[in-house]
């Protein structure tokens, strides 16, 4: 399945049907938004930016613009490369402004695909999006009842955590 298929069955099951999609991006993952954008006009009110038409790179901030459309949105999919420089790091001036969006906008669900190419992205969302959610459920239900996570896996990982009773889901 190509990556405008993928994200349009991406966008399906996040029913977004007569509701205002934004989709960020920027030249690095301009493929994969653009499949976005396409799948996203067919399906409803969809609106596009390009990080890189709003200037030189490490942007200092989230665009004016973007922000003001955002107010509104129902979902963001935000799919842009990490771009830093000695001075300014868009992981702070760009990524976290949009993930704290939500207490502006309460409704607003926030998609990110950071620093992805489009072949690891047709091979991770080529999953059915049913058996995920089914199973990020599974996993979230346990790791809830959990003080602690054990994860192991025949490649060798092996990691320990605990889990803060403060950690918002």
């Amino acid at each position: 399945m190509g990556t405008y298929k993928l994200a349009k069955r991406l966008l399906k099951s996040a029913k977004i049907e007569n509701q205002k999609l934004v989709v960020v991006t920027d030249n690095y993952e301009l493929a994969i938004g653009e499949a976005f954008l396409r799948a996203g006009k067919e399906i409803t009110n969809t609106n596009f930016y390009n990080l890189d038409s709003f200037g030189h790179r490490p942007l200092f901030g989230v665009p004016e613009k973007i922000m003001k459309d955002l107010e509104d949105a129902d979902l963001l999919i935000s799919i842009i490369q990490k771009i830093s420089d000695v001075n300014t790091d868009e992981y702070l001036t760009v990524r976290s402004p949009l993930t704290n969006l939500k207490q502006k906008n309460p409704k607003l669900r926030i998609g990110q695909l950071l620093s992805i190419t489009e072949e690891q992205f047709n091979e991770i969302f080529s999953y059915d999006p049913k058996e995920v959610r089914e199973l990020n459920n599974k996993i979230f239900n346990l790791i809830q009842k959990s003080k602690k996570v054990h994860i192991t896996t025949p490649a060798g990982t092996d990691i320990e955590c605990e889990i803060s009773k403060d950690m918002l889901w």
